[in-house]
Formats: structure tokens, C-alpha cells, sequence
């Protein structure tokens, strides 16, 4: 079955991350259903990111959730930071891959989130100041904001494949179309056409 990031959905979905950016100034990434990342908007990771990523335990715990709800979902990664995960689905419901955002802190109890952060992260990186640094270098953006964003996001996601959708009937109603003019002369069935 064609995923939704393949073809002329690559594109698509490419220039949604690169918008989704200009809008936001957040980092975008899209990820298969097996929690792969397929392709980021902008590349580079932020320097709290790439430190985590660096120490082998990131989770896929907002991915899992999206999987089972189908829904969006706003979580605390495994460092106390927040993150955002919009399903993509294919049709039937089942998951194909997922939007996903974060990296984020609420702009409201700096000094809760820092202590949160710090307890999560003690083992993994004992140097605190290097920690409290990027840890302070880490966007920060209003519970409103970030739910709004993700509703957004869903939106456009959905507005992509109801185009699918509609772009999938027109094809079959023009390939219709097209057998039974060149096989209007001879006798055929449903079948025939259908199996065409």
C-alpha cells in the first residue's frame, strides 16, 4: 500500500514541515509506523535534543499513545520536556506514520520543569550546568499555543488526506472512463474492468 509520504506526498508533506516552521519556528519531524524518522524540518536536532539522543534512552511513548488513540497527543518525554505527536492514517484507521514536534517547555514554572528535568536527567548527564544551560536554551510556549498548534497540524494533516482521497476517486472514475472507450467495441464485464 502507498504510505503517505511517498511521491508527490514527499512534497507535500515536505513543504507542510517547512510552513509549519516559518509559522512556528518549531522543529517538525514525520515518522513511520515502526517509529522511524523519515524526514525533519530543519535538519538539525536543538542542542538539549541531540545531547538526549546522544545518550541512548529516547522513548517512543507519545508515538505508542498516538497509535492506540489514533489521536494527538501532548507528553512529557523521557526528560521532562514536551513533545507532540499527530497521527498520520492510512484508510481504515491504522496508523502509517506520525508528525511529531517538541522539545518544548510551558512558558509558566521555569524553575518546576527545570527541577523535573534535572531529577530525570541526573544519571544520564551528571555535568548540571552544562544540563541547566541547555536546558534554558529550550523553547517555551503556552499550554494554549502548543494544544492550538497540534490542532492545527492535525487539520492539515486530514486536509492532505482528504485530498488523497478525492484525488483516488477521480483517478478511478477517470480510468472508468478510459476502459470503457477503448473497449467499447467489444463485449466486457464489471469484472473484466474491475480486474483492469
Amino acid at each position: 500500500m502507498k504510505q503517505p509520504w511517498q511521491g508527490e506526498n514527499n512534497e507535500k508533506l515536505r513543504r507542510l514541515l517547512m510552513d509549519y516552521y516559518a509559522v512556528t519556528g518549531q522543529r517538525i519531524g514525520v515518522f513511520d509506523a515502526d517509529f522511524h524518522m523519515l524526514m525533519a524540518y530543519p535538519e538539525p536536532h536543538g542542542a538539549l535534543c541531540s545531547w538526549l539522543r546522544s545518550s541512548e534512552k529516547g522513548d517512543n511513548h507519545g508515538m505508542r499513545e498516538a497509535k492506540r488513540t489514533g489521536r494527538p497527543v501532548v507528553y512529557r518525554c523521557h526528560a521532562g520536556l514536551l513533545e507532540v505527536c499527530v497521527p498520520l492514517q492510512e484508510e481504515g484507521g491504522r496508523p502509517a506514520g506520525f508528525l511529531m514536534y517538541g522539545q518544548l517547555l510551558y512558558d509558566e514554572d521555569l524553575p518546576g520543569q527545570w527541577e523535573d528535568t534535572r531529577r530525570r536527567c541526573a544519571d544520564l548527564f551528571p555535568d548540571t550546568d552544562m544540563l541547566r544551560q541547555a536546558f534554558h536554551q529550550v523553547r517555551r510556549m503556552s499550554a494554549a499555543y502548543i494544544e492550538a498548534s497540534s490542532h492545527i497540524l492535525a487539520a492539515c494533516v486530514g486536509y492532505i488526506r482528504l485530498e488523497q482521497l478525492m484525488k483516488g476517486r477521480q483517478d478511478l472514475w477517470e480510468g472508468m472512463q478510459s476502459y470503457i472507450a477503448q473497449h467499447l467495441t467489444a463485449p466486457f464485464t464489471l469484472q473484466d474492468m474491475a480486474d483492469a
